[in-house]
């Protein structure tokens, strides 16, 4: 389990690599508890953070800890569902940027 400064980025990342693994397309919109969503807002540069979200739609939800990754096809998949996936390609590289926190290390 990730436990550094940007673990909840990275299992955000974890998870849309397991959706991008199962379906073979990248998830549309990332249903996150608050307390997760505006620890990943605060990791970002507005630009950076901007870029995520034309990526992916994120909506808060009252569960927490919540990650989950849906379509508008009902494809759904959550954070630990699966360990053993390897996607055609990375979450990192899809998204194009990185959490600031990176740059302060």
């Amino acid at each position: 389990m990730p436990n550094g400064e940007d673990r909840n980025w990275v299992r955000l990342c974890i998870t849309v690599n397991g959706f991008r693994a199962r379906y073979q397309k990248w998830p549309e919109t990332a249903l996150l508890s608050k307390g997760l969503a505006e620890n990943i807002k605060r990791m970002f540069k507005p630009l950076d953070y901007e870029a995520v979200l034309t990526k992916l739609e994120i909506v808060e939800v009252a569960d927490e800890g919540h990650i989950e990754l849906v379509d508008k096809a009902g494809n759904s998949f959550k954070y630990g569902e699966e360990r053993d996936f390897e996607p055609d390609v990375d979450a990192s590289s899809w998204f194009g940027v990185t959490p600031d926190v990176h740059n302060h290390l």
